[in-house]
């Protein structure tokens, strides 16, 4: 017994070293093409993974509003500025160019208007497909795309915790969430992996319960 229960103490604290993660495309062979294919665009465009972050309004015609376009241009310059994002686009970006084209491509014009009209005009005029993957309808909820490099579940959870402690500072009454595909595989992960120590847990208790019953002793159970 007392070897048992060193074993269980030192297997309990190598437990604690495990990591969980896994490195999607990094499992396959180095010599396969989907992983030749994924490198070259972390490398050459700035990440393969897109990453959506939706900020959400109350108000409609919310990202109408100057003001809200620049929380988006703050916001994106700051994801830019993280060394696992090649780029983030929004719809502030989209409306500044829009901007610029109308001013004959005058470089002081890459900016988002001072009045909501001027806003509104620009996305009239210059409406496309881009916007709708950017914004809804009523511009009320707004669309940040973010291409990341990092290509394992554990760097994407660590990257996805710090843009949400940055989206916390929003202003009022913006609300955002982080989603995308490999930002839900990471949480799925982490809810697998919370589930088998739940599982282990019960397995546990209910042997040794069972045992506990029929040999009629705590003792002789454990």
């Amino acid at each position: 017994l007392s070897v048992a229960a060193l074993a269980v103490l030192f297997g309990a604290w190598g437990a604690r070293r495990i990591e969980t993660a896994t490195e999607f495309v990094g499992n396959l062979d180095r010599s396969a093409q989907m992983r030749a294919d994924y490198e070259a665009i972390n490398e050459r465009l700035g990440g393969a993974n897109l990453i959506q972050i939706a900020i959400d309004s109350p108000l409609e015609q919310a990202f109408l509003e100057p003001a809200n376009l620049r929380v988006l241009t703050e916001l994106t310059q700051w994801l830019g500025a993280q060394p696992e994002i090649g780029g983030a686009v929004s719809l502030a970006d989209y409306v500044a160019l829009v901007n610029r084209a109308m001013s004959d491509g005058d470089p002081a014009a890459l900016r988002v208007p001072d009045t909501k009209r001027a806003v509104g005009q620009l996305l009239l005029f210059g409406a496309s497909d881009e916007t709708e993957r950017l914004t809804d309808a009523r511009y009320q909820t707004a669309n940040v795309v973010v291409r990341a490099s990092v290509g394992d579940s554990r760097g994407v959870a660590a990257l996805v915790e710090r843009i949400e402690a940055r989206l916390a500072a929003l202003p009022e009454p913006l609300h955002a969430t982080v989603t995308g595909n490999v930002v839900l595989f990471s949480k799925s992960l982490d809810d697998l992996a919370g589930g088998q120590w739940a599982s282990l847990g019960a397995a546990f208790l209910m042997i040794y319960a069972c045992l506990a019953a029929l040999f009629t002793s705590l003792r002789v159970g454990l």
